[in-house]
């Protein structure tokens, strides 16, 4: 597979998580299980590609080829969407047991389904551009994901001490957070290795587009 080839199979492959994010969301808003059987069957053969990427990656980077850069991105990848698939687990628990969740954690959820959206979006274009500017927008997304996972997961357990929360929601909507904080930290050091190995002295690979 040619190194352009492997670039736009790895954006690619990001931009599969932003859909799959999406369909997340969805089945958390509607309760039911087909978005998240769509999830999963993607989540999965996102999991498949990117095992087979990483392969391919290994052998263009022995011929020589600048793939340095890009050789732990599908590691990556394939983490973000395993933590993906610890929220299909929780939401599918949710509505086979009729678990509800409060309003405002389910305005809470939605709310971190769009910033990890946003982060996704960076490491996908991250990909593409690897620039400073895009690294910068990349650690900024993780700090804020993962300090609003926090603060969801502290106001949620004073909602469950007072008693305005289901007990049997608090162990699922903070697995969720768990596991948004974990996409975020892959989805960023997706990214990240590419300034890094810039700055480590490894030549730029070629964009993605040109010839």
């Amino acid at each position: 597979m040619a190194h352009k080839e492997l670039i736009t199979r790895m954006h690619d492959l990001i931009a599969d998580t932003m859909e799959c994010n999406d369909l997340l969301y969805a089945g958390l808003i509607s309760d039911k299980m087909a978005a998240l059987e769509a999830a999963d069957k993607k989540l999965e053969r996102i999991g498949e590609e990117a095992a087979a990427l990483g392969g391919q990656i290994a052998k263009v980077r022995r011929t020589g080829i600048h793939a340095a850069h890009y050789i732990t991105v599908p590691e990556h990848i394939i983490m973000v969407a395993q933590n993906m698939g610890r929220i299909t687990v929780v939401l599918k628990k949710k509505i086979r047991e009729g678990i509800l969740f409060s309003d405002k954690a389910i305005a809470e959820s939605g709310y971190i389904f769009e910033r990890t959206s946003d982060i996704l979006l960076h490491a996908k274009d991250m990909v593409l551009v690897h620039n400073t500017l895009v690294a910068r927008h990349l650690v900024e997304s993780e700090r804020a994901i993962v300090n609003i996972a926090n603060d969801f997961s502290t106001q949620h357990e004073e909602r469950l001490i007072e008693g305005t929360c289901s007990p049997n929601a608090s162990p699922l909507y903070l697995e969720m957070m768990d596991a948004f904080r974990a996409i975020a930290l892959h989805a960023r050091q997706a990214g990240m290795y590419l300034i890094d190995s810039e700055q480590a002295g490894i030549a730029p690979a070629p964009k993605a587009g040109r010839a």
